[in-house]
């Protein structure tokens, strides 16, 4: 008697043990599959942003090899103008920071940002020149296009002007006949030099405009296919991560039915969102939550709209 009882008892222990591991087995196929279906959600935005932005920008994209050719020719020009500009004005920025600043790494890093500063500024001027110039067509004329003109102009004078100073301080206290005439003609050159550089991002016009959306739409294009590529990546990740956890689940109720065959005990139940990512790989319903008749209705009435 005594044994028998201790043996009811074991069982007992070892259903209830069993029951605890299903239903925390449960637990993780919940989490990942929730996991997974946030960043499907994730994705499917990430892909419809990329979409779009291909479908407003069709002309962009659809560009010939020549057109790209124009754009790429435009882009190493802004680089080249920088590297000049580097060189060029590698006095000017100097002897501002000195004016300021005492640390060599601050005057370094003048010296870098700002030639990178005036390039930027005059792309700014010359895409506002442009829409500028894209209103007036299509509006009429008005006084901020005139603004973009004077500011392009003063930038355009404010260049050489530094270069011919920086050339003047340097030159010797005393020069020859044949000297002064070199340094005119250096002067002369880098006036010519300065004017033609930024004149060409100042006035690019159309294609300079378009060469900045295109790299743009590049950048952004290969953000957003490298931010779907991890979405993906994750996706998958953790949808394999719910399936793991599910069989798992699945085995513990299997061992459960065969040492308590006359005890009903089936996998789940799951929420819809764990239900359908399980249907979907493994191609089979799944028993769900038990929810109020109302919403049962509901979901029938749902499920004959969407058949019909």
């Amino acid at each position: 008697m005594m044994s028998t009882q201790f043996s009811n008892e074991l069982k007992e222990l070892r259903r209830q043990k069993l029951f605890r591991q299903i239903t925390q087995s449960a637990l993780p196929v919940h989490t990942c599959a929730h996991l997974a279906a946030k960043y499907q959600r994730m994705l499917e935005a990430a892909a419809q942003k990329l979409q779009a932005l291909r479908e407003i920008n069709l002309e962009l994209m659809m560009t010939d090899a020549k057109r790209r050719a124009g754009y790429f020719i435009v882009l190493v020009a802004a680089i080249a103008v920088y590297g000049i500009d580097f060189i060029l004005l590698s006095a000017v920025a100097e002897y501002f920071a000195r004016r300021v600043y005492s640390d060599p790494f601050m005057v370094m890093l003048a010296r870098l940002v700002i030639p990178a500063a005036i390039l930027i500024i005059e792309m700014m001027i010359a895409s506002q020149r442009a829409f500028a110039h894209e209103w007036a067509t299509e509006y009429g004329g008005s006084k901020t296009s005139w603004v973009w003109i004077v500011f392009s102009l003063l930038l355009l004078c404010f260049l050489p002007a530094m270069l011919v100073a920086t050339h003047v301080v340097t030159m010797p206290a005393t020069v020859t006949q044949v000297l002064e005439t070199v340094n005119i003609l250096q002067i002369a050159g880098l006036i010519a030099l300065a004017v033609v550089m930024h004149g060409v991002i100042l006035y690019g016009g159309q294609l300079a405009v378009e060469a900045k959306a295109y790299l743009y739409l590049r950048i952004r294009s290969w953000r957003l296919n490298q931010r779907i590529k991890r979405l993906d990546n994750k996706f998958h990740k953790a949808a394999t991560a719910a399936m793991r956890a599910y069989i798992l689940h699945e085995r513990a109720v299997q061992e459960y039915k065969v040492i308590f065959p006359n005890t009903e005990m089936s996998a789940g139940p799951f929420d819809l969102t764990t239900r359908q990512l399980l249907h979907t790989r493994l191609g089979r319903e799944l028993p769900g939550l038990p929810q109020p008749s109302g919403t049962l209705n509901e979901e029938s009435q749902s499920s004959a709209h969407s058949i019909f």
